[in-house]
Parts: C-alpha cells; sequence; structure tokens
C-alpha cells in the first residue's frame, strides 16, 4: 500500500491573518519592529473593538483572524490606517514571514487551503486542543485531590497524551482524503 505523507503547505492569507492578530495584541510597535513580538509591549484589543471598528461582526472578524476567511483588501487598509501603519509595511513583515516558512521547508501558496493541509493552522488548532485536553485533566485532578502527587515529568506525560487525543480527535473531524486530493491539486 502506497504511504502518503501531506506536505506542509500554508496559505498567504493564514500569514496575513497571524499578523492581524499580532497587530491587535501588540499594535504598531508590531509591525514596525519587524514582527518581533520580544521588541513590543503588549497593547492588546478585543476582537469585538477591531470588528467594531471595522463595521463587522465579532465573529467574522474572528474568522479573518483564524485564517479561515481572507480579509478584503478594503478591510486590510481600514486596519492600516487605524492602527497608523501602511499596508507596505505590513507586507514587508509578511514577506519576511513567507521566506522564513520557505527556508523551513513549509510552501507558502496563493489560494485558500483546508484546514487539514494548512501547516501553520493545523498546528494552532492542535496546540489549541491540546492545550484545552490538558487544562480539562488538570482541572480533573485537582478535583480530585490529586494534582499534587503529580511530578514534572508525569505533568509532561499527560500533556503528551493530552496532545495524542487532541489529534486523534482532530483527525477524525478534518477529513484526511480531502487533504490528500487537495495536495494532488497543489503540485499539479
Amino acid at each position: 500500500m502506497k504511504t502518503v505523507e501531506l506536505k506542509k503547505h500554508t496559505s498567504i492569507s493564514t500569514i496575513i491573518a497571524e499578523f492581524l492578530k499580532q497587530l491587535r495584541l501588540y499594535g504598531a510597535d508590531f509591525v514596525k519592529s519587524g514582527g518581533d513580538v520580544s521588541k513590543v509591549d503588549p497593547k492588546p484589543e478585543s476582537q469585538e473593538t477591531v470588528a467594531q471598528a471595522l463595521k463587522i461582526t465579532k465573529a467574522a472578524y474572528s474568522k479573518i483572524e483564524n485564517g479561515d476567511v481572507a480579509i478584503s483588501v478594503y478591510h486590510l487598509a481600514q486596519l492600516c490606517i487605524g492602527y497608523g501603519i501602511t499596508q507596505g509595511e505590513l507586507m514587508t513583515c509578511v514577506d519576511r514571514k513567507v521566506a522564513e516558512l520557505e527556508a523551513a521547508g513549509i510552501k507558502v501558496v496563493n489560494v485558500k487551503v483546508t484546514l487539514r493541509l494548512d501547516h501553520l493552522r493545523w498546528q494552532a488548532k492542535l496546540n489549541e486542543k491540546t492545550e484545552a485536553n490538558f487544562n480539562k485533566a488538570i482541572r480533573e485532578l485537582k478535583n480530585k485531590k490529586t494534582y499534587s502527587l503529580y511530578n514534572a515529568e508525569q505533568l509532561t506525560a499527560l500533556r503528551a497524551e493530552c496532545r495524542q487525543s487532541a489529534f486523534e480527535e482532530l483527525d477524525k473531524k478534518y477529513d484526511l482524503g480531502e487533504a490528500i486530493s487537495e495536495q494532488e491539486l497543489l503540485q499539479s
């Protein structure tokens, strides 16, 4: 039986979405620092506040920030104006990130890719689900008053179990066959 390996892809929309999230959390200094979080102080705004400024719903903005929907040029321009940066400054950061990802073996494409095929979104979703599972497990241990019995090594093992569980949950929800078919289209 032929083994198929998913290649590492991501969409330019995903990269832009990640920068929009960082812009919301860190402000214009994030872009002006070249996208270096360590050089800026957090200035978080809520998704609700940004959505209101764009005259869209919080749910619509959340989908943009999560990379589920591409942002329109109009809304991108509005965000840049609101944060006092140029679209050129933002896209320079995006271009640097693209080069960094491609150097790491992640192919950046200019089409929308499914969550399962989008390496960055898949890893973010997997990390989010892992944390949720781990936090739930910790709460259960604390409720049973057994948390204090766990050492660092056992907690690391518990986190690994939670990651495996998260992968299995996501694997059931997001069709691998669809991702394989889409990958074949991207390669042709």
